[in-house]
């Protein structure tokens, strides 16, 4: 099979492959050239010489379009890897030593840009050297990428562990599981043992050879050789390093986080800030990152997991204490990953932030109060009120329904986005929520935030709106995701509906009509059921049916044992859902019904309320020109018309037709009990003979 693939009528041509060997460019080195944004510029001055963590980008992504433009999505992309061992792009057996720290360079900033949710993990496997690393005959790169691969095995551990991190973060669309998924299955059959003494040997291998061209062939080039050598070895050992303090933290548990970090990290070679090892790393010209960065993301990752689980309130309050300290004590030039998480939290034009990273804005909210947060945005935005809050919330929200739209010219890469804006806005409104509830809550003079929730509503309901129509014709959605919409447009929007519904109900009644010419908002009520019957309860109705109508599509939880109990579920998960169901199609069918013929005998209006109790059937003159605006609006409107198709065979007048046009959802909203005996023809006959 492997022979026939690599025939020349099914590989890819080499201008589709990508060109691995240009990383020897050092135009590459200077990637802030490719940033974007008056942060990345300034730190473009400052520091030409060294990476910014937060924002590197693939080295991959920036020197070959080609292959992330994810227009060869399934199989081609394994074919890559045949192709460019062909052309002799992926070198197995030697390449030049340049070469060589720039293929270590561009898979540590990729897996470590996946690290901190800036990059996805299909950045990774992208370096066609990590995906056979077996057969890799080059001892330096061979060690390398197993130990790549074995800390990125870890890596997912601890992500999983603390559940801050989605699991299509692990399995990106475009790429196929499997190539992932088996590169990871290769890296488990090479015990741990084997990688950090491969590794061992590879550091003492550039170590002599070093010693040996220098001794034996003094020269620049010797010279050249032994410094490349030099930044070999200190790759290896960072990575090696790298591995041994994840490996710990894989096996602490969050409670001995304190131990991990004063008594295990400090101990480690490269933490002694004068070293000469650190002092290597720090003069190195093409180093990205400090070793001491990468530790600290670490701690930071597992703060995140200890704030993701249910500790008592002191273990919390203790990690807040050590974040907080964490971040006082990184000013000025200090670790570009702190400040990068300062940015993240407080400063409203940077979009790049995760879902979690709210959860610690929230808790530390609620800890150590909004005045000491106040003082450490202050440090970012030098704000003197609490506009960084509303701001991130405000803006981050708009962002969302941005995403599909930025990659709109690809379906492949538009799902992942979208599916990750329903997981970010998940976590987004609940992180709002908590932190609506602490600044409301607190004694501080909160005026701005006054309408906070109404206002964040609004957004929220527009972004609903922008993905469920993109999502629901990709069949994208899953059940958990439109159960925790519904769980927000039941507490913000249905409630409200109801009560402008109660209030008609009311003016309905109390009103006193005492002409034909009397022209009060109360006189048709069904004026306001158009207000009622608005985009927000479309987007009810509208996801309603979505999640019906993809239960055959997609896979049910695992408690669903048939669609019927998914109705079910829903039904008493949302019983507003029912009430309104039940509101508009009795009460404003049957009300309308009475309208339209102006006038009811007294057993038509005992009738009507007895079908219908909160509704009254006052004695209103009905214009005929009501009954045409009526259709319009039916016809106009989804719900409307669902609703209308639903019960025109009782509650409609004979003729009332709908355009069947707009009506196509109508089947999967059932509004009638299922158990209702349908009467039978003959039987009504035979009664009103009698």
């Amino acid at each position: 099979m492997s022979q026939f693939l690599l025939t020349s009528d099914y590989l890819p041509t080499s201008s589709d492959c990508h060109e691995y060997l240009s990383l020897s460019n050092d135009s590459w080195i200077d990637i802030h050239e490719w940033f974007k944004g008056e942060a990345e510029r300034n730190c473009y001055f400052k520091l030409k010489t060294r990476f910014i963590l937060s924002k590197t980008v693939s080295v991959l992504d920036i020197n070959n379009g080609k292959l992330y433009s994810y227009e060869e999505i399934d199989p081609i992309l394994s074919w890559y890897y045949k192709l460019a061992v062909k052309k002799g792009q992926v070198l197995l057996k030697e390449m030049p030593h340049q070469e060589l720290i720039k293929v270590f360079d561009a898979i540590f900033v990729t897996m470590v840009s996946w690290m901190i949710n800036y990059h996805v993990m299909d950045g990774i496997f992208r370096n066609l050297y990590l995906h056979h690393p077996g057969n890799i005959e080059y001892t330096y790169l061979s060690a390398y990428c197993n130990l790549a691969l074995k800390c990125i095995s870890l890596i997912i551990s601890i992500l999983r562990r603390g559940g801050v991190c989605d699991e299509q973060d692990f399995h990106y669309l475009p790429l196929p599981s499997d190539i992932i998924t088996g590169n990871l299955h290769l890296a488990a059959h090479v015990s741990a043992a084997d990688v950090i003494c491969q590794a061992c040997q590879a550091d003492t291998q550039a170590y002599n050879q070093a010693q040996s061209d220098s001794k034996q062939h003094p020269s620049p080039a010797a010279e050249l050789a032994s410094n490349q050598l030099s930044e070999i070895r200190a790759r290896i050992s960072f990575l090696l390093q790298f591995y041994y303090v994840l490996h710990h933290c894989s096996n602490t548990k969050c409670e001995n986080v304190d131990e991990v970090f004063y008594n295990y990290i400090p101990n480690l070679p490269f933490m002694a800030p004068n070293s000469a090892y650190a002092n290597y790393m720090e003069k190195s010209r093409t180093c990205f990152v400090t070793m001491h960065s990468s530790v600290n993301y670490m701690k930071l990752l597992l703060i995140r997991i200890d704030l993701m689980m249910d500790f008592q309130e002191k273990k919390k309050a203790s990690l807040f204490e050590n974040l907080t300290t964490f971040i006082h004590s990184c000013r000025g030039e200090a670790d570009p990953l702190v400040r990068s998480l300062m940015q993240i939290m407080f400063n409203p034009g940077n979009y790049e932030r995760s879902a979690f990273d709210f959860q610690i804005l929230t808790s530390m909210c609620d800890f150590l109060g909004p005045a000491t947060m106040l003082k450490l945005s202050e440090r970012i935005n030098r704000s003197a009120n609490y506009g960084p809050f509303r701001d991130i919330l405000n803006k981050s929200a708009a962002a969302f329904p941005e995403l599909y739209r930025a990659y709109g010219y690809n379906d492949s890469r538009r799902i992942y986005h979208l599916r990750k804006s329903l997981i970010t806005f998940r976590n987004l409104m609940n992180s709002a929520k908590n932190l609506d509830n602490i600044l409301t809550k607190n004694e501080t003079n909160l005026e701005n935030y006054g309408q906070f929730s109404t206002f964040f509503e609004h957004i929220m309901l527009d972004i609903v709106r922008e993905i469920s129509l993109n999502a629901l014709a990709l069949k994208l959605y899953e059940p958990y995701d439109l159960l925790f919409v519904f769980e927000f447009l039941h507490k913000k929007v249905i409630n409200r509906k109801l009560e402008i519904l109660r209030h008609v109900q009311h003016c309905t009644v109390e009103t006193n009509f005492k002409s034909e010419e009397h022209t009060t908002p109360f006189y048709f009520p069904w004026l306001y059921y158009e207000e009622l019957i608005s985009a927000e309860i479309v987007d009810v109705y509208f996801l309603f049916t979505a999640y019906m109508n993809s239960m055959t599509e997609i896979k049910l939880p695992y408690y669903f044992k048939k669609p019927d109990d998914l109705e079910i579920h829903f039904k008493r998960k949302f019983p507003e859902i029912v009430i309104l169901n039940d509101y508009l199609s009795f009460g404003l069918k049957e009300y309308t019904y009475q309208c339209l013929h102006k006038r009811s005998s007294a057993e038509g209006i005992a009738a009507l309320q007895s079908c219908c109790k909160p509704f009254e059937s006052p004695d209103i003159p009905f214009k005929s020109n009501e009954f045409a605006r009526l259709e319009t609006l039916a016809n106009k409107n989804r719900v409307l018309a669902n609703l209308m198709c639903n019960a025109k065979d009782r509650f409609l007048p004979v003729g009332f037709e709908i355009n069947p046009s707009v009506h196509y959802l109508w089947p999967l909203i059932k509004i009638r009990d299922k158990n209702q005996k349908t009467v039978d023809p003959k039987a009504k006959d035979q009664a009103k003979k009698e």
